[in-house]
Parts: C-alpha cells; sequence; structure tokens
C-alpha cells in the first residue's frame, strides 16, 4: 500500500470512530423507572358472570426538560392504540396520547392492560440519548371503576377519577429520584391540572416511584 493510500484509509478510520464515539455514550447511559402498587391498583368486577381483575393503564415517556417529547419508554395500552369507545374522554393516558408517538409501537414498549396476578414491582428500562440536555421522565396513569363522589358513576362511563401525571428530572449517573405527583388529567389535547381537590384512591394507585440513571 502506498502512502497518500495509507494515509487515506487512516483518516476514514479516525472519522469513522468520532462519528460512532457519541453512539457508544448513547448505549451506555441507561434509565430505570420502577414503581410499586398500591392498594388501589387494581379492582375485581364482575361481568356476564365472569370474574375479572382490572389493572391500570400506565405510560412512561422521556421529554427534554423543556417539553419536547424524546420516546415512549412503557405504555400498557396494545400497541399504544387502542381506541375507547365507553365515556366522554377519548383516550384513558390523554397526556401521553398527545405527544404524537408514531404507532405501532414495538413490541419491547407495550405490554398487556391487564396482569393475570398483583407485581411487586413494575420495572422499565431504557437508552438515554447522547445529549448535554437534561431529561424529564413523566410517568401517566389511569385506572377504569374509579369513581367517587368528585367522578361518579354515570351511563355508559367507564373512567372515574382522571388520569394523573406524575414527573421528575433524571439524575446523574448513579443517583435516584422519585417521580412527584404533579397533576390530574381528564380532557382533550393532552392538558392537566395541578389541582388535585377531589381525588382520593386514585392517587393509591401506585405507592412509590422511582427513577435511577446509570453511566457505566
Amino acid at each position: 500500500m502506498d502512502t497518500q493510500r495509507f494515509r487515506r484509509t487512516a483518516i476514514t478510520i479516525i472519522a469513522a470512530c468520532l462519528l460512532l464515539f457519541p453512539l457508544g455514550l448513547a448505549a451506555q447511559a441507561t434509565l430505570t423507572v420502577s414503581a410499586e402498587p398500591g392498594k388501589s391498583y387494581s379492582v375485581t368486577r364482575t361481568a356476564f358472570l365472569n370474574t375479572i381483575k382490572v389493572n391500570p393503564h400506565l405510560a412512561v415517556w422521556l421529554e427534554t426538560a423543556d417539553g419536547v417529547f424524546v420516546k415512549t419508554i412503557y405504555v400498557s395500552l396494545k400497541n399504544g392504540q387502542q381506541d375507547f369507545w365507553v365515556g366522554k374522554r377519548p383516550h384513558p393516558l390523554p397526556v401521553w396520547a398527545s405527544r404524537g408517538e408514531k404507532l405501532p409501537l414495538p413490541d419491547a414498549v407495550t405490554g398487556a392492560s391487564t396482569l393475570p396476578s398483583l407485581p411487586a414491582k413494575l420495572e422499565w428500562k431504557s437508552g438515554l440519548p447522547a445529549s448535554g440536555s437534561p431529561f424529564v421522565v413523566r410517568l401517566e396513569v389511569n385506572r377504569a371503576f374509579d369513581f367517587n363522589a368528585g367522578w361518579p358513576v354515570l351511563p355508559q362511563e367507564v373512567w372515574g377519577q382522571p388520569s394523573l401525571l406524575y414527573e421528575a428530572a433524571v439524575p446523574s449517573g448513579g443517583q435516584v429520584a422519585v417521580l412527584e405527583l404533579k397533576g390530574r388529567a381528564d380532557g382533550q389535547g393532552g392538558q392537566w391540572l395541578p389541582d388535585l381537590g377531589g381525588i382520593d384512591s386514585a392517587r393509591d394507585i401506585l405507592a412509590r416511584t422511582t427513577i435511577r440513571s446509570v453511566s457505566k
């Protein structure tokens, strides 16, 4: 190999390494979101002589600190695209649904709406994009038949109390942060309110939710 050709080859290899280096950083940064089911996590219902256990719908997603959607980490609605024809709400998770996620979602981020038994802990893992910008994790949860005085039983309505929105900034590597309850959403367009007046059992769908970022 002549000297000029050797130099071109060496430059090509170095350039490729520089391009791949940020991708390597992205693969090494991971995020773990954990949630403990609370005492209102599930309810047993009888329909057409069949007894079923109704568990909540959940969505976990990543945003930038200024509110730009990045990706869905997990959503319990099958393929993230079920239509709910009953009730006044177009979707049980209106905030997540407003983020415009491209459908269908891969199996890696979707799951069954109802699990066969009560889990001790829910856990989801995701890679973090290689970026200097801070990220925020949001979690939205809603369970059918969660009625109370503020959201009573109505004809053709299965959604009682509205979905609840939790949020926390992604901490630095190895640190743990608790997702805090920020508000409720029972309207359209993904709008939510910080007012939690009248919310009772819905607060107990999840007992504790945390996130941890690990950079290897």
